[in-house]
């Protein structure tokens, strides 16, 4: 509706609604590209058993949520 779009682009208008934008485009960059990063090294044969796959999983979660705290003190 008109009134959504007045709200949204007054918020977008902010230089907090821009930061929030970025930040979340950036946190899925981010996570992207740790999580490929994973792949990648399990494509060469590296970490495929089932523990080393589950800490790596953690260990991407891990350096994801490191990035964003980062990431959001960069950004605000």
């Amino acid at each position: 509706s008109p009134d959504d779009f007045v709200q949204i682009t007054s918020a977008l208008s902010q230089p907090k609604g821009w930061g929030l934008v970025l930040y979340l485009m950036m946190l899925a960059w981010t996570y992207d590209a740790i999580a490929g990063l994973r792949h990648l090294i399990m494509d060469c044969g590296w970490g495929e058993s089932l523990c080393v796959s589950r800490m790596s999983a953690k260990a991407v979660l891990g350096m994801f949520m490191l990035s964003a705290v980062c990431l959001g003190g960069w950004i605000w």
